[in-house]
């Protein structure tokens, strides 16, 4: 077959299988136009799960009549204008693609006003009319038919009406997150079926959150809110126990576009790391606002990914500010640094920190952390002698041990239930990870270094990220093409698997730019010892005792979950109370 041009409505229609996948992308696409054009209030309606009808109406600056054919063409935007524009592109389209794309697969009528005049266009199969005057307010309305209808074999993969509706509806709560501020109104067969009103202030935001993601979500969600050089994070972590079965409530937005990227994904993984119960995942809704010469917005043909220029940067930056929201989940939510318990009738002393890697039973950081559970003096030694609730702490006053499992406190709300042993735990590992971070990382020699082949590209990566392992604590040599030694590693991980340390720390250089192997591994270690010190089922403790954990937990950052992410206390309200034993009924 010779070679030959193709014809424009086949090109158009090739591009549009990049664009327009399903019902749900002209959605996306259309109303990214309208946000961009500056609307302030965006209507969709639809029938038969956008199959039959996709209609978006905006009130944004609308279209020029000379315009309206030329934004059915190829490659025509306003957005963009130059390399340099690409390169720092801050609209959600920029490609001047989504138009002709939709209207070679469907019938496309385009309406636009501006000013005191309106106008409209139609497409048809790559026919486009000329503009004929029509009735229309500024903005613009963009109605798509039959999507598909020239394209049966795109057609015949389309799913239900109920499956494509829900993908729809999927990307339209996406976007309605994404821009709390412009007004959303839905309706799929003549029915309403969103309304949203511009959210203007923290309390309407919280509350468009709460209608897209759920009362729970919103009423056990932290405020985010940090900025660091030319980088922002806001939006809403979940608290550990509102965690989920699977990542569906995972919402990601760089300077207000929907994506997906595992940079992102990981730094808030991370950050839950020592919270989440085994298996769960959490949820979030976070905007990262950025420099956009520091990110690449076309990566991705359907603009559903980006590229940071600075990945390691972004993942820290993204880590330590959720991970630092994270520390204050502790009862009372107290900002202070947990004070080493006195035993009684003993004058405390302060030994040096452990080297990583030492023996804890020679160290006094990490003896005082292990040791068995010290009374504080000065606590009340009987049930009359404890000071009234009206002026309890948030974890109130012990009066009692139950099975010689579970702590009863009493505070101004009702009663308080402990899990003794989960709650020491987490102080423990607490106290260990601060010994930890708070000197650098002991290396061990390896008797005999380790050889290990890898790809020429991890080899090269070894050598350029010199530095980071040399923080994790490991000396890793290029010695050939594809060869690199091991003559170092954390002391801590002397008896580990060195080989598949660092080729899991490379890939996770790979991966995301960065690797918390090492501080991971290390923090795993830490939460078993942790766990074999802590006090036992059936161990019996004193008033005192007990108050003292409780005041450790007031504290202790993270302390509302143990080291596995399993709460380590509960209450019950007073009226929770009188309502079981029907008291004022």
């Amino acid at each position: 077959m010779p070679i030959r041009q193709l014809p424009e409505h086949l090109i158009n229609q090739i591009a549009a299988g990049e664009v327009v996948e399903r019902p749900a992308s002209v959605v996306k696409e259309l109303v990214e136009n309208s946000l961009d054009a500056g609307a302030r209030a965006v209507s969709v309606d639809l029938v038969n799960g956008g199959q039959k009808l996709i209609r978006v109406r905006d009130d944004g600056a609308g279209i020029d009549r000379d315009e309206l054919v030329l934004a059915l063409s190829r490659h025509a935007t306003s957005k963009i204008a130059s390399l340099d524009d690409l390169e720092a592109v801050v609209s959600l389209g920029f490609r001047g693609e989504a138009l002709p794309s939709i209207a070679s697969v469907a019938r496309l009528v385009l309406t636009s006003g501006r000013g005191d005049k309106s106008w409209q266009v139609e497409a048809d199969n790559g026919r486009i009319s000329d503009p004929v005057p029509a009735a229309h307010p500024m903005g613009t309305t963009v109605e798509v038919l039959d999507l598909f209808y020239n394209t049966p074999a795109r057609r015949k993969f389309l799913r239900t009406e109920r499956t494509e509706y829900n993908h729809i509806d999927r990307w339209l709560r996406r976007l309605a997150l994404a821009r709390p501020d412009v007004a959303f109104n839905v309706t799929h067969n003549r029915r309403a079926v969103l309304n949203l009103k511009p959210a203007a202030d923290e309390a309407s935001r919280r509350q468009r959150v709460a209608t897209i993601c759920g009362d729970t979500f919103a009423s056990q969600a932290l405020s985010i809110v940090s900025e660091s050089g030319r980088m922002a994070l806001s939006g809403w972590a979940g608290l550990p126990t509102c965690n989920r079965s699977q990542a569906d409530l995972q919402y990601w937005f760089v300077n207000g576009r929907s994506i997906s990227d595992k940079t992102l994904s990981h730094a808030v993984r991370h950050a839950y790391r020592d919270v989440l119960f085994h298996g769960r995942f959490p949820a979030y809704v976070l905007y990262l606002s950025i420099d956009p010469a520091l990110v690449d917005a076309n990566a991705h043909p359907a603009k559903l990914e980006v590229r940071f220029r600075d990945g390691r940067g972004v993942h820290g930056f993204v880590a330590q500010t959720v991970e630092h929201a994270l520390r204050d989940t502790r009862p009372g939510g107290h900002d202070v640094r947990p004070a080493a318990p006195a035993a009684v009738n003993a004058t405390p002393t302060r030994q040096a920190a452990m080297p990583l890697g030492a023996s804890p039973q020679r160290t006094g950081a990490v003896a005082e952390a292990l040791g068995g559970y010290q009374a504080l003096a000065g606590l009340p030694e009987t049930l009359a002698d404890r000071p009234q609730p009206e002026t309890a702490p948030p974890m109130g006053y012990a009066i009692a041990q139950l099975r010689g499992i579970y702590i009863l406190a009493e505070n101004a709300n009702g009663l308080i239930v402990v899990d003794m042993h989960a709650a020491h735990e987490r102080i423990v590992y607490e106290k260990l990870k601060r010994a930890f971070q708070d000197q650098a990382v002991v290396r061990q020699p390896l008797l005999v270094p380790t050889t290990l082949s890898v790809s020429e590209q991890e080899a090269r990566l070894a050598s350029e990220s010199g530095g980071l392992f040399d923080k994790l604590g490991l000396v890793v040599d290029q010695v050939g093409p594809g060869s690199l030694m091991i003559r170092e590693v954390p002391a801590l991980l002397r008896n580990g698997d060195a080989e598949a340390l660092v080729r899991d720390v490379l890939s996770d250089l790979q991966e995301s730019g960065s690797s918390n192997r090492i501080e991971d591994d290390c923090h795993e270690i830490l939460a078993t010892m942790a766990c074999h010190h802590s006090v036992r089922a059936n161990r019996a403790m004193t008033i005192p005792e007990m108050n003292a954990l409780l005041r450790e937990m007031e504290s202790t950052e993270r302390a509302d979950q143990c080291n596995h992410g399993r709460p380590t206390w509960t209450s019950i309200s007073l009226s929770e109370l009188d309502r079981l034993f029907l008291r004022g009924q």
